[in-house]
């Protein structure tokens, strides 16, 4: 899939138990609204365990504001996460 990290509709998590399955993510920001897509990386030398962040897109700008405003703070496996609109990587130059 290709990622899109400047879409105003797309939202980073931050603060994610390693725990967290990518179930638990989606049901927890479709409560708000559609979302589109849902990146959870997994660190495969770690058991295949969540890598602490994930990224969300939204279905529009709107819903995401919506859930940001919800979620950022919120408590999920005995973690406040961190919802932040995403930013694109610095590319080296």
């Amino acid at each position: 899939m290709n990622a899109d990290f400047s879409a105003p509709h797309r939202l980073c998590v931050r603060n994610v138990d390693y725990r967290t399955r990518m179930e638990e993510l989606m049901f927890l920001f479709s409560g708000v609204g559609a979302v589109r897509d849902l990146y959870y990386p997994k660190d495969k030398s770690r058991h295949n365990r969540g890598k602490g962040f994930a990224f969300v897109t939204m279905a529009d700008a709107e819903t995401a504001e919506r859930a940001r405003l919800a979620l950022d703070g919120r408590e999920l496996r005995g973690r406040k996460i961190q919802v932040v609109a995403a930013t694109p990587r610095q590319q080296e130059t």
